[in-house]
């Protein structure tokens, strides 16, 4: 059985859990820049935030939060840290409007 699972954020530590994923299931990293997205897409890197990594050809993106989380199994904490701008709200607040089925946590 595949297990699609979904990463929220695109940081250095977010895209390094994701390429972890990917080497093993199909993985979809959800990037707030629609730029940096594109960059993991079609380059297989994210080069401002690990330089110097090849990322998986498993490894999606998507700028789009809901597309990345779509037909997620399993949806990894959040490993981002701060406020969503003009909410304010925590990325957990965040990640419980878009999926409010699924559980989750703060790492």
């Amino acid at each position: 059985m595949t297990l699609r699972v979904c990463v929220l954020g695109a940081g250095s530590w977010g895209t390094t859990v994701a390429s972890l994923a990917a080497r093993n299931e199909p993985t979809m990293l959800w990037a707030r820049n629609p730029e940096t997205a594109r960059e993991i897409n079609d380059a297989r890197t994210n080069a401002r935030n690990l330089r110097d990594a090849r990322l998986p050809r498993a490894l999606r993106a998507s700028a789009s939060i809901e597309e990345a989380v779509h037909g997620a199994d399993a949806i990894a904490r959040s490993l981002s840290k701060g406020l969503e701008r003009g909410t304010q709200l925590r990325v957990t607040e965040v990640i419980h409007e878009v999926p409010p089925k699924h559980r989750a946590g703060a790492g």
